[in-house]
């Protein structure tokens, strides 16, 4: 560390004093300068030290050994009286020399003469040399007593910076809150009274026995305040402090504080239970606190209520997501928001089902199907995000009641319903070469053949990717301008299962079975990836069968090798049928559709960078039901008398069509086989047989398991060209004349694949960069009609503090992803009186 005090200025004044003397005599009394003693540079003269057992010696080698050589005789302590110094004769020649620290700390740091008493008053801190040279670096310009003992504060707490604020988050969030060792350094250095006074005067806390828990409750309180509606327990009253706006202003960024925000969770819970917050809580309506954000417990109770109402009415409610909305930006919402979203999905599931059973009589197969596709198989979506989000909460007792409402709509009213629906006019069909729309027999030539024409193509097939699922990847790969998509429904196979689905999407001319029941294509196995080969090969010699697991390591050269003169390439995809499929991981289905969507949009991006395939063609080789509670067993009937070929939970394969109630009977003739007749339950039950899986099944006839999706991606090589949407402050006036104001910001236009949402915190701050204000956190992400729909009102609370007309003051926006500033608008504030009374 550099050394403080500047040699120079004890130099001149002592090489002054050796051009009239060979001796100077310094009696440093408390030893203030032993340290820097050893790094002085004198012109022609040396130091010698003093001590209480050498002084006859110095006498001796100053007058008889070293008569001529000059000394600075240094003693680190006071002079004695003249019978005791038996050097008195020698101090009466020799000049005397005296420094006093503070008038040198004073004159190094150019401290005006006026702050001398308060130096002085701290002049334990200065007595160290590493303290004096933090506080320098603290590069104060114009000296005032509060910037004074702020610096020395921050010295004490370790901050770097001198703010007031900073030095408060690190004493009351880096330590004890009842052992706080910077209070201890405080008084140590006789500054704690001064600590406590700026409390007071910057937060309005006066205590005669301040503690730090007790200013910590009054804070958390005063803030709490703010954003309660009603009026407040009347316990809190005594809490309050007067500087409202300037709490609320230090609480809120010190929530939002990255380095912080854990450590203030912990001290929140302390607070809460000292506070019995909870009980003052069971005396108000939970409306009162929709805002609040300082304690856990609101959310958690807030939770609660949401889960009562939706349990008890069974109806949708509307308030909810732009209440669920503002919660995105309050601080225990990444704690809870599995919970929100929970409640974000059972909330959507409701208002759809409620809807489906409004819809009138439906007369023909095909406008099912299309209503399936575009509103009802949404029900399968919020039915999975509700599992989804609700498998990752650990306690899931509050949530035991809407869960069972949410099985009960989407299995009984829904699932069940849908089903009853379907098997009426699916059974007028007969077969499924009668359903009004593509059938995946046709997969190859009605789409790849084409394809392979125009560019690289790439089919990928994800065993038991659903319809919904595929449209929710749809609607994440279109926010990538390189890539258009398209989808359809496509209509697989009756029994919906792997063996014979993935055989249907290769190229063929006919679909068998040899005497085990297994799968041909064409006469040839098709069970193994190197078999598909096989059978591609013998219709495109360009094309290759490989597995995700497969591509998916290899490096880029690699691929380029691998695939050298391919045009055609059949990825098999295996996430969500290996985990549903499996006792052991069925319940893991919904998850694995989550993950499903990472990874086919990471096969995309490799196949198209690394080696320019263009066209994707995603699908399925069926579907699967799944709910929550097991499928009831289908029981009426003794199917081991019967003459079945095959027995799975929901298909049998049987020589004649056979007659058992609550079932159906089904054709293979639209693949040429008419030996074989196929039996499904009409609803959503499974036959009793053996074998793994009471929630995850498929094989069926139900809408769910037979309309699988083709969703076609033509992609570009090359970067993305998205941009963030622009958000700007459209209030007229930069004239800030209220310290609570309101401000209008606009989303520009709307999101799209080539504008996606920007996240950002804004907040006032002064000409020195200090915060003014609390931090406001807007989600850009509209995609609405009305330009007026994409506004946002927001309130801004500005510090209790004198403000110039003078000075400049800067509203900043920053983009939360990065911290990068987006946008800095200046502006005057003119406020009369500072204070927190309106009128």
């Amino acid at each position: 560390m550099v050394l403080f005090m500047k040699k120079s200025h004890i130099q001149e004044k002592l090489n002054q004093l050796f051009q009239g003397s060979r001796l100077v005599f310094w009696y440093d009394d408390k030893a203030d300068f032993c340290e820097e003693i050893h790094d002085l540079e004198l012109e022609d003269a040396e130091v010698y030290h003093l001590t209480w057992d050498n002084w006859l010696y110095t006498k001796y080698f100053m007058e008889i050994l070293e008569p001529e050589k000059k000394y600075l005789i240094y003693a680190p302590f006071p002079r004695p009286a003249d019978e005791d110094n038996y050097l008195a004769d020698m101090a009466y020649y020799a000049p005397p020399f005296c420094a006093n620290k503070i008038s040198l700390i004073s004159h190094e740091l150019n401290i005006p003469e006026e702050f001398k008493p308060l130096l002085k008053k701290y002049k334990k801190f200065w007595n160290a040399n590493s303290r004096a040279n933090r506080f320098k670096d603290l590069n104060i310009k114009e000296y005032d007593q509060e910037k004074i003992i702020i610096g020395i504060l921050g010295v004490l707490a370790k901050v770097k910076i001198l703010n007031f604020d900073e030095i408060l988050k690190k004493v009351l969030m880096e330590d004890d809150i009842n052992e706080n060792k910077f209070l201890t350094e405080f008084e140590k250095m006789d500054v704690l009274d001064a600590f406590w006074d700026l409390c007071s005067e910057k937060y309005g806390y006066e205590d005669k026995n301040p503690t730090i828990q007790k200013f910590l409750i009054s804070l958390i309180i005063t803030y709490t305040s703010t954003q309660y509606k009603g009026d407040i327990p009347k316990a809190w009253e005594k809490l309050l402090s007067e500087r409202t706006n300037s709490v609320a202003v230090f609480i809120n960024n010190l929530m939002n504080n990255t380095y912080y925000k854990d450590k203030y969770d912990e001290i929140a819970q302390i607070i809460a239970q000292k506070i019995k917050i909870e009980g003052h809580l069971r005396r108000v309506p939970v409306e009162n606190y929709f805002e609040c954000d300082t304690f856990e417990i609101f959310d958690k109770n807030i939770i609660d209520h949401l889960i009562d109402i939706l349990s008890s009415n069974h109806e949708e409610i509307p308030f909810i997501y732009g209440l669920l909305e503002e919660r995105k930006k309050t601080h225990f919402y990444k704690k809870y928001e599995h919970h929100y979203k929970v409640l974000y999905w059972a909330n959507l599931l409701i208002k759809q089902v409620n809807k489906f059973l409004e819809e009138p009589y439906i007369d023909s197969v095909e406008e099912i199907i299309r209503k399936y596709c575009d509103s009802w198989s949404f029900i399968d979506r919020c039915y999975r995000k509700f599992y989804y989000h609700y498998d990752k909460i650990s306690n899931q007792d509050q949530l035991h009641d809407l869960r069972q409402l949410i099985e009960n709509m989407y299995s009984n009213t829904y699932l069940s319903g849908l089903a009853m629906k379907w098997s009426d006019k699916l059974e007028e069909c007969r077969s499924i070469q009668n359903l009004p729309l593509d059938k995946q027999y046709n997969f190859y030539k009605n789409n790849v053949i084409h394809s392979v024409k125009n560019s690289k193509t790439a089919v990928i097939i994800s065993d038991a990717f659903r319809y919904e699922i595929a449209e929710e990847l749809k609607e994440e790969i279109d926010k990538d301008p390189t890539r258009k998509t398209k989808i359809k429904p496509m209509a697989s196979t009756i029994p919906s299962y792997t063996a014979l689905g993935m055989a249907c999407l290769l190229p063929h001319k006919e679909i068998g079975f040899d005497k085990k029941f297994k799968v041909l294509v064409d006469g040839e196995p098709c069970n193994s990836t190197s078999e598909r080969q096989k059978i591609l090969e013998k219709h495109n010699p360009n094309s290759m069968a490989v597995s995700y697991d497969e591509i998916i390591p290899l490096t880029r050269d690699e691929l380029r090798d691998k695939l050298k003169d391919i045009n055609l390439i059949y990825v098999y995809h295996n996430q969500i049928d290996a985990r549903g499929d499996k006792l052991s991981t069925e319940n893991e289905v919904f998850t694995a559709s989550e993950e499903s969507f990472d990874e086919i949009l990471k096969l995309i991006k490799k196949l198209t960078d690394a080696v320019n395939f263009s066209s994707h063609w995603i699908t399925a080789d069926h579907g699967f039901i799944y709910k929550r509670g097991k499928l009831d067993e289908s029981d009426k009937v003794d199917l081991s008398q019967k003459d079945i070929y095959v027995k799975n939970k929901r298909y049998l394969l049987s020589k004649e069509s056979m007659n058992i109630e609550g079932t159906s009977n089904y054709s293979l003739d639209y693949l040429d086989i008419h030996d074989i007749n196929v039996n499904t339950p009409r609803g959503v039950d499974i036959f009793k047989t053996q074998g793994a899986g009471q929630n995850y099944v498929h094989g069926g006839s139900s809408l769910q398991e037979v309309i699988v999706p083709v969703l076609h991606v033509k992609s570009k090589k090359g970067s993305k060209k998205q941009k963030e949407v622009e958000l700007n402050l459209i209030s007229l006036s930069k004239k800030i004349t209220n310290i609570n104001t309101m401000l209008t910001f606009a989303q520009k236009e709307n999101i799209s694949n080539k504008i996606v949402p920007l996240e950002t915190n804004i907040f006032f701050e002064d000409e020195n960069g200090e915060k003014i204000s609390n931090e406001v956190i807007i989600y850009a992400n509209k995609n609405v009609d009305s330009a007026k729909d994409r506004e946002f009102k927001e309130k801004f609370t500005l510090r209790n503090r004198k403000y110039s007309k003078s000075k400049k003051y800067y509203l900043v926006m920053k983009n939360m992803e990065n911290n990068v500033e987006i946008n800095r608008y200046e502006f005057t504030i003119d406020i009369a009186i500072s204070d927190d009374f309106e009128f």
